[in-house]
């Protein structure tokens, strides 16, 4: 574009410079001076004393010049009529010239180098005195508007498609705005609309797949609390009906609506939980801690509890040494909370889970794992959705929201949370503290 608007101001240039060479001079001692300076640029003294021309190419197309010895025989001529060695009759000629062209201008000139050695005729038609202006400056106004002319028409085309992309990127936008969301956005043009385009279709894509995850997570919340609820009701009804008319069934009864209340009352809490996480209305309190002894203290915790289901469990974290972290213990034990009860939950008797702690070049790493069922790469991928629950836990007890409560605790520290999985081989999930989250020993 901006060449576009350069091209007027380099034309005046090109046609100005093209003019110097061109026109001559309109005031007769301006006239003079450029003609001697030719005549010095494109003649010389010959061998044999004559005039020569040195330089053709230094005579420019309004002058007409004619060079003669000093008798008077023409050496060099280009004026139609004269050749080279005709002898001039020069008050004969100028007379004719006089008549045919009486606009004509005429300087003869004796040409000298310590003597005269020729002399030089110098011919120009010139335009009438009254001419208002050059003719090569109407050469070059017409020059300037003409390609002004072009200027318009490119500028009226780059102009056009410009608007109708930025038309149709506002169009885009309001869709998107009004909630349709499957149409692409596919904007061509400048490559900084395509650019702009490109970016508005990925936040398309992105508000699409979060309006998915939303309908899911209603979904799945509503199954979620209508299950129990359902199951409660039931009983009730039952109780109603006289189907508990005696206290054992009333007992077993009340025990499965307890139950069923408070798997409804853990759902309502990871609810409440997964709305203070998601919008940040929650407090996390960073105190630098030996981390060696906080993950002994985990270990400690479950050991007890993986043992009375006849699987093992294993704390090394020696490698740690005494390194001071800041964390918030109270969050931290929601995390490891949720990753033991899921391994316990999935593995089989005779399952082995080892909790480490390992120093890395660029920090260090919280290692859980266990050699039990595993997970499909589908699995892997969406773990850390909320509400979202693999093939192993769709009919067990959970709310699909603890691996990512637990994953939005572990980033809230500025820390990373990754999952390896493989089916038959069990799970492992890393949390990655970097180095500059240590506080070394105190």
């Amino acid at each position: 574009m901006a060449g576009v608007v350069l091209l007027p101001f380099l034309a005046i240039g090109v046609v100005a410079w093209a003019n110097t060479d061109t026109a001559f001079p309109g005031e007769p001692l301006l006239r003079y001076m450029r003609i001697s300076h030719v005549i010095a640029e494109a003649v010389e003294k010959g061998p044999e004393g004559e005039p020569v021309i040195r330089d053709a190419d230094a005579i420019p197309d309004w002058l007409g010049l004619i060079l003669a010895d000093v008798n008077g025989v023409v050496v060099y001529s280009n004026v139609s009529g004269y050749v080279q060695g005709q002898p001039l009759q020069l008050e004969k000629d100028l007379t004719a010239w006089k008549v045919e062209s009486p606009d004509s201008r005429f300087f003869i000139e004796s040409l000298y180098d310590d003597e005269t050695y020729g002399i030089f005729l110098a011919v120009l038609n010139a335009p009438k005195r009254n001419t208002s202006m050059p003719v090569s400056w109407i050469t070059l106004i017409i020059a300037y508007l003409g390609l002004l002319a072009i200027v318009g028409i490119l500028a009226s085309i780059v102009i056009g498609r410009f608007g109708s992309s930025v038309l149709r990127l506002e169009k885009a936008a309001r869709r998107i705005a009004s909630g349709d969301l499957d149409t692409p956005v596919n904007i061509q043009g400048q490559e900084e609309l395509k650019t702009l385009g490109g970016t508005l279709d990925e936040m398309r894509i992105n508000l699409k797949e979060e309006r998915e995850r939303r309908v899911r997570f209603i979904a799945a919340v509503s199954h979620d609390l209508k299950t129990p609820l359902t199951t409660i009701s039931g009983y009730l009804e039952a109780f109603e009906d006289g189907m508990a008319s005696d206290e054992t069934t009333a007992s077993r009864y009340l025990a499965l609506m307890k139950d069923k209340a408070d798997l409804l009352d853990g759902r309502v809490n990871a609810l409440l939980d997964y709305a203070r996480v998601s919008t940040g209305e929650w407090q996390k309190t960073l105190e630098y801690q030996s981390l060696r002894e906080y993950l002994e203290n985990i270990g400690r915790t479950y050991a007890q509890d993986i043992q009375m289901l006849s699987m093992e469990w294993e704390t090394d974290v020696a490698e740690l040494c005494d390194e001071m972290v800041a964390f918030d213990a109270s969050q931290l034990d929601r995390v490891f909370e949720n990753l033991a009860s899921n391994a316990m939950r999935y593995c089989q008797p005779g399952c082995r889970i080892v909790l480490r702690g390992l120093r890395k070049n660029d920090g260090m790493d919280i290692v859980l794992s266990d050699n039990g069922p595993g997970m499909k790469d589908e699995d892997v991928k969406r773990v850390f959705e909320p509400y979202y629950r693999g093939e192993a836990s769709r009919q067990g007890e959970g709310s699909g929201l603890g691996l990512f409560i637990a994953h939005t605790i572990v980033s809230s520290h500025g820390w990373t949370m990754r999952v390896d999985s493989f089916p038959g081989k069990g799970t492992t999930f890393t949390i990655h503290i970097p180095g500059s989250d240590q506080g070394g020993r105190q």
